[in-house]
């Protein structure tokens, strides 16, 4: 009996996927240094941020603010 042919899978149209959970600097560090894990250049890696939050702002006028943990570096959030 001969083994059934190799197939490629098929490749499909990449899905936008959304996170909220925290800064957004420190999961664009976090998305980017796993895609670099896996291989990938800076040509192909796909991690971007932005903020999506509401139109109000704090009582200092920012929408954000970044917190450097100084136990890692200043990396995070």
């Amino acid at each position: 009996m001969d083994a059934p042919a190799a197939t490629r899978p098929s490749i499909e149209a990449p899905e936008a996927v959304y996170f909220g959970n925290g800064c957004f600097w420190g999961r664009q560090f976090d998305f980017v240094s796993a895609e670099k894990a896996l291989g990938r250049g800076p040509e192909q890696i796909s991690a971007v941020v932005g903020y999506a939050g509401g139109r109000q702002t704090g009582p200092d006028g920012k929408v954000c603010y970044y917190l450097a943990d100084p136990r890692v570096g200043g990396a995070g959030g």
